[in-house]
């Protein structure tokens, strides 16, 4: 293991660069000189615990840093690690758009700089009351791992760009995010993502999110103007929104993910003459939640191409998917909708003729489903299959009423038993010619919906059962 002396600041490590630009001249007069080989991966610790702990020592572990802020002016190189030991660490100072502890420098693909609490979840963030916690403002390729964020201010972790320059490669996985408070309307957020290009959020516990209002403004996840976006095996409960993507919002995969007891499981909007497309939502389970998945749009924004799949939405009262009134595309398959008390629309959207569904099917409805068509407008509504298969739209053909016969709902366990009916009645893309696959998220009945007992950072894998847009 390398320890590197690094400086703390831009300005204290000017020297540095100089006398290794002068260095590497006198090397090109003298000739034959090589220039240094490039420094490998360095681990630095901070552990205020620890009796030597100051933030003048070097970062080895028997001379760590005390601070967290020490670390982040650090100028870390690609591929350090920073590992932080058992603690409450001071994050004071952040904003909305800049977080109190925020790297000095940039990783690069495939080499980021990772901050790690160890063991997982006993580093713990005090913002107290003030902005955000931790994250990346303009910091590529950074990996914020394992820590606790409890806070009653608005946001506890960020990953932001700005105009014309997109963050990029940032992971936030491992978190324990809760307690956000925001006034009135105002956005409040465990994490807030905008502006980002390929950010990954994964296996992060975010719960207790509110604002006074009671509005989905209040979200575990909320995603703006943002692009290969991953938010993948988290648990998100008792929020407003569980996901809510706001704006503008472009290939963005939603998978694995186990939300619960809260108002709207996953939101996407669309607003500002701005466009969302490619949107993935498959292989989630949202439980006890009012609606499972809803979406709006302004007339001068758009939403095309979205695709929702192969998921569980169980116990909701309000809706289990809602459309969009200026949306294109939309495709809803493999899907189970279970309920156990009266609901207002399974399927619903505010378009009559439905333009924006190109497909629904492959679903399983427990009990018969309710479709409504044309919200506060023609209201044409269907209350069981059979009549809305005869509606002459082509939707559910394929589709069917049963008890999904969980493996112990009560308990939690919704994979399927060996005699029910999900197994082998969906279909790849909801293609009757697609190859035959389970219907709701354990398609194959080994998945971990929510949380993994373990994540590493590494670059998200292929989506899988992708419709071509």
């Amino acid at each position: 293991m390398e320890i590197r002396p690094i400086s703390i600041s831009v300005k204290h490590s000017l020297g540095r660069r100089l006398s290794a630009g002068f260095l590497l001249a006198i090397a090109g007069l003298l000739g034959g000189l090589s220039a240094a080989p490039m420094a490998t991966a360095a681990t630095y610790y901070v552990d205020q615990n620890h009796p030597q702990a100051n933030d003048e020592n070097a970062g080895t572990e028997q001379q760590p840093w005390k601070t967290m802020y020490r670390a982040m002016e650090a100028e870390l190189q690609p591929g350090d690690t920073v590992l932080v030991k058992e603690g409450v660490y001071e994050a004071v100072g952040g904003e909305w758009n800049r977080p109190a502890l925020n790297p000095a420098t940039s990783g690069a693909p495939g080499k980021p700089i990772t901050f790690q609490a160890v063991p997982r979840h006993g580093a713990k963030l005090d913002t107290k009351g003030g902005g955000s916690a931790i994250g990346s403002r303009l910091r590529d390729y950074i990996v914020i791992d394992g820590f606790e964020i409890e806070t009653s201010s608005a946001l506890g972790a960020v990953i932001f760009g700005d105009v014309g320059q997109q963050v990029k490669g940032v992971v936030m996985q491992n978190m324990k995010i809760h307690g956000m408070r925001g006034s009135g309307f105002d956005n409040t957020d465990g994490i807030r993502v905008e502006r980002a290009s390929e950010a990954v959020l994964r296996n992060n516990l975010i719960f207790d999110i509110k604002n006074e209002a009671g509005t989905t403004n209040a979200a575990g996840v909320k995603i703006y103007y943002s692009d290969n976006v991953v938010v993948e095996n988290n648990e998100i409960h008792d929020v407003t929104a569980g996901i809510k993507d706001k704006e503008a919002g472009v290939d963005v995969e939603i998978r694995r993910n186990y939300i619960h007891d809260c108002l709207v499981g996953m939101e996407l909007n669309n607003q500002n003459s701005t466009t969302t497309r490619g949107y993935h939502f498959y292989q989630n389970i949202v439980r006890d939640c009012q609606s499972g998945f809803i979406s709006s749009t302004q007339a001068s924004a758009g939403m095309h191409d979205v695709y929702i799949y192969n998921n569980l939405f169980y116990g909701y009262s309000e809706a289990g998917v809602g459309g969009s009134e200026h949306g294109t595309n939309r495709r809803i398959w493999n899907n189970i909708f279970y309920r156990t008390g009266d609901v207002r629309n399974d399927i619903v959207t505010p378009q009559d003729p439905p333009q924006e569904l190109t497909l629904i099917d492959y679903n399983l409805y427990s009990p018969e489903p309710t479709v409504t068509l044309g919200l506060y407008k023609t209201n044409r509504r269907f209350t069981d299959l059979a009549a809305w298969q005869a509606s002459g739209l082509g939707f559910d053909q394929h589709s069917k009423v049963a008890d999904p016969l969980f493996a112990n709902a009560a308990a939690g366990d919704f994979k399927p038993t060996e005699t029910s009916p999900v197994r082998g009645a969906g279909r790849i893309d909801g293609d009757p010619n697609g190859e035959a696959v389970n219907m709701g998220p354990y398609i194959s009945g080994t998945e971990t919906i929510g949380l993994t007992d373990g994540a590493q950072a590494a670059a998200p894998s292929a989506p899988v059962m992708l419709q071509a847009g």
